[in-house]
């Protein structure tokens, strides 16, 4: 094979390979669409996380509602401790897999006939809160609002619950 036929083949077909320019670029190139994906994969843990937890606030909400339908009104409740509806709703919490802690009553108001409306006072006399007072009263139904909090990323629902002792009075 002579030289020169060598040397005219190589001119015909150049493969000098890629230039360090080249190759930074294909680089930074690839680095890019990595670094998308893997951001765009984070989102959607992070955003598939926060749809698990308002879920589960969403059962636990459920499940609290669910237990305070079967309680009995309790003539004048607190919000909070034994002579509450605390302890029910913390219940449905439970009933889900959730720690009691993460549900609260946030408010219990009562219906006022006259008024036609929700009131934040008791119809009801401290002397009259016994057992006997729905024999006798029209204002035994109850607003109880209870507040569901997750507890990684802390996102609450509310939901209201009414509670009544409706019984035919023999009007």
């Amino acid at each position: 094979m002579d030289p020169q036929d060598v040397s005219v083949r190589a001119a015909q077909h150049p493969d000098r390979g890629n230039t360090l320019l080249e190759v930074l670029i294909a680089m930074i190139l690839l680095g890019t669409v990595v670094s998308a994906v893997l951001v765009a994969t984070r989102v959607m843990i992070q955003s598939s996380a926060f749809s698990d937890e308002q879920a589960g606030v969403e059962a636990v909400l459920g499940g609290a509602a669910d237990q305070l339908g079967g309680v009995t009104l309790i003539p004048c409740p607190d919000v909070s401790g034994l002579n509450s509806y605390e302890q029910f709703a913390q219940a449905g919490a439970a009933s889900v897999g959730w720690e009691p802690s993460t549900v609260q009553i946030e408010s219990v108001k009562f219906w006022d006939p006259d008024v036609g409306d929700w009131s934040s006072t008791n119809g009801i006399g401290d002397e009259d809160c016994d057992g006997l007072v729905f024999l006798s009263t029209a204002k035994a139904m109850q607003l109880v609002r209870v507040r569901a909090t997750a507890a990684e990323s802390g996102y609450s629902r509310a939901i209201d619950v009414v509670i009544s002792d409706v019984r035919n009075r023999g009007n």
